[in-house]
């Protein structure tokens, strides 16, 4: 029994200090605010971050781009 927690304890070790830990991944939530209407909504996201989406101007629904800086 005390040969397998020394083993146990041995390999745990040999993992941490390997440096192999999970990444722990964090995300940051962006309120668009609307084209001038009354919703928008986000449909997709690429990897440089920029958003597509709809959003409503005069009772009708337009595309728009996010790119970080501007709603177009």
């Amino acid at each position: 029994m005390k040969k397998q927690f020394i083993i146990m304890m041995a390999s745990v070790l040999m993992l941490v200090g390997s440096g192999q830990v999970m990444a722990v991944t964090q995300y940051t939530i962006t309120d668009l605010g609307t084209l001038g209407g009354s919703y928008s909504r986000a449909i997709g996201i690429n990897d440089s971050g920029k958003v597509v989406g709809l959003g409503d101007i005069s009772d009708a629904s337009h595309a728009f781009l996010y790119d970080g800086i501007t709603m177009n």
